[in-house]
């Protein structure tokens, strides 16, 4: 017996239909896929080149993916505890209207290289991680939320942070999760306004 399946306008309704018995339609089925099967001959060039794109695309996003995590045993080890969430093939900027320093300096802190003598001194670059306002120190955290050298906008920035239901006590890496992008541009108001040059691209 072979199955198939009618189809009408109103449903679907399978029949079973019996095979040998002489009905055309079903012979002429029944010879084609034995053909077919008996031919040594596959017409590869039948099957459109588009088709293969999503298996490259799987393969290589398989493959950065793999070779992300493996690099992050020896380096970036900050980001990935921190901020990384599995292969995205966009970045966390795609399709946003931001300011390209904005992008820069919040992609230089999530790595945690960014122009601060603690990021710094990691390089080699200084000799000491020591804020010029004495605390032993110079990190994102400390300048964005204690230094005596850059009070000035910290109140208005911490009342904006407040307004928006986040409060204190603050940490970048509170804001950089994702990042809460309404957020950092209250952060990146004080950065500029305080002529924080956290990265070249200001």
């Amino acid at each position: 017996m072979s199955l198939v399946s009618h189809i009408s306008q109103c449903a679907h309704r399978i029949m079973w239909i019996p095979s040998h018995k002489g009905i055309l339609g079903n012979e002429q089925a029944d010879r084609e896929a034995k053909e077919a099967a008996q031919s040594a001959e596959i017409e590869v060039h039948s099957v459109p080149h588009t088709d293969i794109f999503p298996l490259l695309k799987q393969k290589i996003d398989g493959n950065t993916y793999n070779q992300l995590t493996r690099q992050a045993r020896f380096k970036g080890g900050s980001y990935f505890s921190k901020y990384y969430s599995g292969f995205n093939s966009h970045p966390w900027f795609h399709n946003k209207k931001l300011p390209r320093h904005f992008i820069v300096w919040i992609n230089r802190v999530r790595s945690n290289h960014y122009n601060l003598k603690a990021s710094l001194k990691r390089v080699n670059i200084v000799q000491n991680t020591g804020c010029q306002c004495g605390f032993p120190v110079e990190d994102i955290d400390h300048v964005l939320w204690d230094c005596t050298c850059y009070q000035k906008h910290r109140q208005k920035m911490v009342q904006r942070l407040g307004a928006k239901g986040l409060l204190p006590p603050y940490t970048i890496e509170m804001f950089l999760k994702g990042p809460n992008i309404s957020a950092m541009k209250i952060i990146d108001e004080f950065v500029i306004k305080n002529n924080l040059r956290l990265c070249r691209a200001y």
